[in-house]
């Protein structure tokens, strides 16, 4: 599967808007990429590949490029996600979010996945991202 079929950058016309919506993140989005880091807005996955601990953790630090020191639990996860989806300092991960915009973690073919553990994991993690760590929805999971 090549990058562009499970992730979506966010455009070049969104970022340009940002010059003059919101000049701080313009010049942070500016800065991070010129340092080879990429924002996106939605990244997909099949439910197949998430359907156990191992491959979620797996196929999640892959495709978002995850730093090495991973630590393959769920909260390890909710301490790299909350890092790609603010963004504050230096992103963990090579893929991040602008501030403020929500990352859409699509899930499809994702019947069998739904009725498993890692997925009650999965959406209960992203409630308290979005709950605790950031107060409202920056990452929303959407099954197909």
């Amino acid at each position: 599967m090549s990058t562009t079929s499970y992730i979506e950058e966010l455009s070049k016309a969104e970022i340009e808007k940002l010059r003059d919506d919101d000049p701080e993140q313009y010049n942070r989005v500016q800065h991070l990429q010129s340092n080879g880091f990429t924002f996106i807005t939605q990244v997909r996955f099949k439910g197949s590949e998430l359907s156990t601990a191992d491959s979620f953790h797996e196929t999640f630090a892959e495709r978002l490029q995850f730093p090495k020191f991973y630590g393959a639990n769920m909260d390890a996860w909710i301490d790299v996600m909350d890092d790609v989806l603010r963004n504050e300092l230096w992103p963990m991960a090579k893929y991040c979010v602008v501030g403020g915009r929500t990352l859409d973690i699509i899930v499809e073919e994702s019947k069998r996945f739904q009725e498993g553990p890692v997925c009650r994991d999965l959406v209960e993690c992203a409630k308290f991202i979005n709950e605790e760590r950031v107060g409202y929805e920056y990452l929303r999971v959407v099954f197909e």
